[in-house]
């Protein structure tokens, strides 16, 4: 149960730094995808989540809310491989991610990837 949550806690919190990623760029669409079914359902769900990362979901619900329009779509990990690696090198690493000025070296072999 413990890994689970804090697998749990560490999916959602990205989505809620993508949120407000988002937000600070000034964007009116959103669009989050996520490999974590289980977040994805809670996030989408309109009745009040009451499990152990209520408050991150309930964080996240009222962050998608500030959008125009904000969907979050499941997808199979093996479709989210740059999403994993960004996140797996930045953990390794020690360090957060910001890619606004363009992937990271490390990543540009998946992203090319990635598009064809």
């Amino acid at each position: 149960m413990r890994i689970y949550l804090l697998f749990s806690q560490q999916k959602t919190l990205a989505c809620i730094q993508s949120l407000m990623f988002g937000l600070d760029l000034g964007l009116l669409e959103a669009e989050i995808e996520g490999d974590a079914l289980t977040v994805i359902r809670k996030l989408r769900d309109v009745s009040e989540d009451i499990s152990e990362t209520r408050a991150f979901i309930k964080d996240g619900k009222r962050l998608s809310r500030c959008f125009h329009t904000c969907q979050f779509q499941h997808v199979r990990r093996s479709a989210n491989r740059v999403s994993h690696l960004l996140a797996t090198e930045s953990l390794k690493q020690g360090f957060q991610l910001c890619m606004r000025d363009g992937v990271p070296d490390f990543a540009r072999d998946e992203v090319d990837k990635d598009r064809s």
